[in-house]
């Protein structure tokens, strides 16, 4: 093992703490120069782990200046608490370690500072490292960088972000290729698959994995109001979820999406008699709100807080002694994740309480609770991940922003991630006469010609195209925001609350209220693109709903809730009313089995109902109700509309339909695929986002943002020139794939539709079964235009 530094040790006695198996290995993986992917328990001290050999080759070499060590986190709030972790033991060992933080919050100055003098160690974000990379200075930042640890890993890097940061690491290597790299996670369903992600796909990362023996302590809240048959908020367990707020120092209440934490505060002031503190957190909050309710939670000044995932990785406060998971966790990997923020102490376990929004998602906390007493995780989503091709557009321009590039460099790069090691020349170059001269329906337009190509290279034609190009860097492409402001009095000025999307305010008229930042406000008017406000009691606000807060369901939970379902001598774990509820529908019809598509069909207000329960989630079940309904309208079953939910997918039609199996075969669906894209504002819709990552519209620009209707009229007028003229753009191609893989989720539809090829159940009923009423009563209804609607309208015309 590596010498410690005697400070170090003594400092450790001084704690009363001593070093772990897993930090000494990676002592001795930095000594070695091994990468390293470390899965270790929450409260096992990963981040130490990571950090340790930092400090000791920088008090080991103390005439060491520049940056020695990048430590790379998904969050800003986990940036920030590092840093208060890693300032305790510096400044009480009196070491002359610099540390930064470059995050989005970062003011100009101390960016330019970092960039001319860089601190020791640099706390940031992967946009910001991508920021870093477009300098032509970078190379001289990071000549002398020794160890990049990147921190949650498994948080991202399934996703467009985590090709992003991919590339980004990739990048980094090319002009720092002495660095190694540590990855830190505590919840990895493949290692090697994330070890290859971590370092490339010939040479993975060595993987430390250190078992945890402290299982969680999770139960199903029991409560005194009935679970609801459908819907998306708590509001008939909160007087048990306050009862659980009184009963502990400090509990988080993780929710999915901004709109239902808003709900759910509003919720559970409006019965806090005790006036306990009650904090919100979520990423549309002001930086300064977020940072001091952050605060407030470290001193223990707060009894609970209502927070989205932007809490869920790696906070360390040892004071959190419960959590409460309000609604379906969506995967058992996140929800490990978040019931790890309680007791975060190593061998001490968490405790968490789930509460189902409705009876579908007591089957799916159910099966989750199963999940982890088995040690069952989620199915890795690395195994067959493809490269988003709008993500390396953007990295392409990213590096010609740098130094002249060359589309070999870019291969190279490429070859040496998980997700684009299997890249074309040919795509590259595809990519990089794009950025030249936007492709041929585009040439004429001397605003898409982003690069000169001299002496064999590709480099920015001017430095105003590489300062918007930072400006607009990033794969998380939203609505526009406004500024959200509270009048207070008629003097005494404005406070700024944070951010509301665009697209929710629009929907508002001057008086409406809605709920936002724990508060009922009054909409009053929009001046200078900020929202103004006024506090108001309202017993109805509208609550605000944000773009891609929705979940996915994991492919793991769906075949556990089948399980669960199959398994009969399992139902007695459940609550008596969702036990009743499966009975009943054993009695009237029948219960889902393992490993078949179970169909109902029935006569219902005057229109004939086919209720499919596939368990893939809500993506699957859209994309499967819009196909279904497009050749039911061929074959004259005249569908009228469809809902779906996680869970299942129910369609109403004017006819019966049937040969349902003819219906389900992926042949037959693949053909109406393209047609339907075609039609659908999907690709239009998909287009938007790819344009903004490639940087074809810069939605962000110097002291202003593009509304969502200018950037919508932008993407969808070139989208149909490309689609008329340039069929064949590289953009189009990766607004296809896109649209396949996350709005349509074609690959798990025809995996679905694969399993269940030769097992089908079909059972007419007389009329709705108890399992259908939730799919029957979702908010989420899609209405087929044409004849059947007009038809059942005369109908019911006649009949009156």
């Amino acid at each position: 093992m590596p010498l410690i530094p005697l400070c170090i040790q003594a400092w450790l006695k001084q704690k009363k703490w001593s070093i772990r198996p897993h930090q000494e290995a990676l002592l001795q993986h930095f000594k070695d120069q091994k990468d390293c992917l470390l899965i270790a328990p929450t409260g096992a001290g990963k981040t130490l782990a990571g950090l340790l050999p930092s400090l000791v080759d920088l008090i080991e070499n103390p005439d060491f200046s520049g940056l020695h060590t990048l430590y790379l986190s998904p969050l800003k709030a986990l940036t920030y608490d590092i840093e208060k972790n890693l300032e305790r033991p510096i400044y009480e060992m009196n070491l002359p370690i610099e540390i930064g933080v470059r995050t989005g919050d970062t003011n100009a100055y101390q960016r330019k500072k970092q960039l001319t003098k860089p601190p020791h160690i640099l706390l940031t974000t992967p946009e910001s490292l991508m920021i870093l990379l477009s300098y032509s200075e970078c190379e001289k930042f990071f000549k002398k960088l020794k160890l990049v640890i990147i921190d949650e890993c498994h948080s991202f890097a399934h996703s467009k972000r985590g090709d992003f940061t991919a590339l980004a690491l990739s990048g980094l290597s090319r002009i720092a290729p002495q660095h190694i790299r540590f990855g830190l996670s505590a919840t990895v369903a493949d290692p090697p698959k994330l070890a290859s992600w971590l370092k490339t796909p010939a040479q993975p990362a060595k993987i430390c994995h250190i078992e945890d023996k402290t299982p969680p302590i999770i139960s199903l809240l029991t409560t005194k109001e009935p679970i609801p048959y459908s819907g998306y908020h708590a509001k008939y367990a909160c007087p048990e979820i306050y009862q659980i707020l009184l009963q502990h120092k400090m509990v988080i209440l993780f929710v999915n999406t901004r709109g239902q934490a808003e709900q759910l505060f509003q919720n559970l002031w409006s019965i806090n008699e005790k006036n306990l503190p009650i904090a919100l957190y979520h990423g549309s909050l002001d930086a300064t709100t977020r940072r001091n309710t952050e605060k407030m939670m470290e001193d223990g000044k707060i009894r609970a807080v209502v927070a989205t995932s932007a809490l869920e990785l790696g906070i360390d406060w040892s004071n959190i002694d419960c959590v409460l998971q309000v609604g379906a966790p969506k995967g058992v990997c996140r929800l490990l994740q978040r019931i790890g923020r309680s007791n975060h102490k190593y061998l001490v376990p968490s405790k968490a309480f789930l509460v189902p929004n409705n009876c579908f998602e007591v089957l799916e906390c159910q099966a989750a609770i199963e999940s982890i007493a088995k040690k069952k995780l989620d199915l890795d989503p690395l195994a067959n991940k493809k490269g988003s091709l709008d993500v390396l557009t953007q990295y392409v321009l990213n590096s010609c922003c740098q130094a002249p590039c060359s589309p070999e460099t870019i291969l190279k790069d490429c070859q040496n991630t998980h997700a684009y090691q299997e890249t074309s020349l040919e795509t590259i170059e595809k990519i990089f006469a794009f950025h030249l001269h936007g492709g041929y329906a585009l040439k004429g337009y001397p605003k898409y010609h982003k690069l000169d190509y001299v002496n064999g290279k590709y480099t920015s034609k001017s430095t105003a195209i590489s300062r918007k190009h930072r400006q607009n860097i990033g794969t998380i492409v939203e609505y526009a925001k406004l500024k959200v402001k509270k009048q207070i009095g008629k003097k005494r000025g404005q406070v700024l609350l944070g951010q509301i999307e665009e697209r929710f305010i629009q929907q508002l008229s001057p008086g409406d209220t809605f709920a936002f930042a724990g508060e009922t406000l009054m909409y009053e008017k929009i001046h200078d693109m900020e929202v103004i406000v006024r506090p108001k009691s309202s017993k109805k606000p509208k609550v605000p709903a944000y773009a891609g807060g929705q979940l996915p369901l994991s492919t793991h939970l769906e075949k556990a809730i089948h399980e669960l379902l199959s398994e009969k001598t399992q139902w007695k774990k459940l609550p008596i009313q969702i036990q009743d509820w499966l009975e009943k529908q054993n009695q009237f019809s029948q219960v889902p089995k393992k490993n078949e598509l179970m169909i109902e069909q029935f006569f219902y207000r005057n229109t004939y109902n086919t209720i499919f329960y596939t368990f893939s989630g809500r993506a699957v079940n859209n994309s499967l109700g819009m196909l279904l309904t497009m050749r039911w309208e061929e074959d004259g079953f005249q569908p009228l509309a469809f809902q779906c939910n996680d869970y299942g997918l129910g369609i109403q039609s004017l006819k019966p339909a049937t040969q349902l199996k003819n219906y389900l075969k992926k042949s037959q669906l693949e053909k109406k695929l393209d047609q339907w894209l075609q039609q659908s504002q999907l690709l239009k819709r998909s287009f938007r986002e790819v344009a903004t990552i490639t940087g074809l519209i810069e939605q962000q620009l110097p002291g202003k943002r593009k509304t969502v209707k200018q950037v919508t009229f932008s993407t969808d007028l070139i989208y149909d020139v490309l689609e008329k003229y340039d069929p064949k753009h590289i953009l189009l191609q990766a607004t296809k794939e896109d649209a396949c893989r996350d709005l349509v989720s074609y690959h798990r539809l025809c995996d679905l539709l694969n399993a269940f090829e030769n097992g089908h159940s079909f059972i007419e009923t007389p009329s709705p079964s108890p399992l259908s009423i939730p799919i029957l009563t979702s908010a989420n209804t899609e209405y087929i235009d044409g004849e059947a609607i007009e038809l059942l309208l005369t109908k019911a015309q006649n009949n009156k």
